[in-house]
């Protein structure tokens, strides 16, 4: 039974990792098309999702290329 709470458990923080990534990338691509700066997006998707910078900014730059 431990084990398969763990898996769901997993399972869940999976989803929710890649629903905001995928939310995180939607936001880079549309800051981009903006001509929003790399900061700015960072601190409009730090705001949105209450993270701090230094976090954000890894998962900004790796779809800022």
């Amino acid at each position: 039974m431990v084990t398969l709470y763990g898996q769901e458990e997993v399972f869940r923080d999976y989803v929710a990792s890649q629903k905001f990534s995928s939310e995180v990338k939607g936001i880079v691509e549309l800051s981009r098309e903006l001509g929003r700066s790399f900061e700015d997006t960072i601190a409009y998707v730090s705001k949105k999702f209450n993270v701090p910078d230094e976090i954000i900014q890894r998962k900004v730059s790796s779809f800022w290329n």
